[in-house]
C-alpha cells in the first residue's frame, strides 16, 4: 500500500488531504459551537466577544483540520493547508447563507475564505517543516547509533 501511495497523482493526494482535513475541521467546528452554545446559556457574553470567539473557533478548526489532513506528510504543506482552509470556509459561508436569509456581506465572505486559506497555508507549512525536521532527527540518531 505504501508503494501505491508513492506513485499516486499529486492531485489525488491533494484532494484526499483537502477532503479529510475539511471533514475534521467541520467536526471540530460543530463541537466547538455546541460547547460555546452551552457556555452562552449560563454566561452572558457581549456581542463583540462572541464575534471574536467565533473567529478563534474557525482558526482552531482550520488548524486542526489541516494537521489531520496532512498527517505526517512533508510535501505540499501550504497548498494542502490552503485547500483545507478555503474549502472549510466556503462550506461555512454557504451554510451561513442558507441558514440566515440575509446573507453575509460579500467582503466578509471573501475575507473569511482568505483567512481560512492563509491560516491553512501557514499551518500546512509548519506541519510539513515539522515532519521534515522529525525525519532528519531520526536519520541523525540512526547514524549516530550505527
Amino acid at each position: 500500500m505504501a508503494g501505491k501511495r508513492k506513485n499516486e497523482n499529486k492531485g489525488a493526494v491533494l484532494i484526499r488531504a483537502a477532503v479529510k482535513g475539511t471533514a475534521v475541521s467541520v467536526v471540530i467546528s460543530v463541537a466547538l459551537v455546541l460547547i460555546f452554545a452551552l457556555v452562552l446559556t449560563f454566561v452572558p457574553i457581549p456581542d463583540r466577544a462572541v464575534e471574536i470567539i467565533n473567529q478563534v473557533m474557525k482558526i482552531i478548526s482550520v488548524m486542526v483540520g489541516t494537521a489531520a489532513g496532512m498527517g505526517a506528510s512533508e510535501s505540499m504543506g501550504a497548498i494542502k493547508g490552503a485547500s483545507v482552509g478555503s474549502a472549510y470556509m466556503i462550506l461555512g459561508v454557504l451554510s451561513a447563507s442558507l441558514l440566515a436569509p440575509p446573507a453575509m456581506p460579500y467582503l466578509t465572505a471573501v475575507g473569511d475564505v482568505l483567512m481560512g486559506a492563509g491560516i491553512g497555508a501557514l499551518t500546512g507549512t509548519l506541519r510539513a517543516r515539522r515532519a521534515i525536521n522529525a525525519k532528519t532527527a531520526a536519520r541523525a540518531a540512526k547514524t549516530a547509533g550505527a
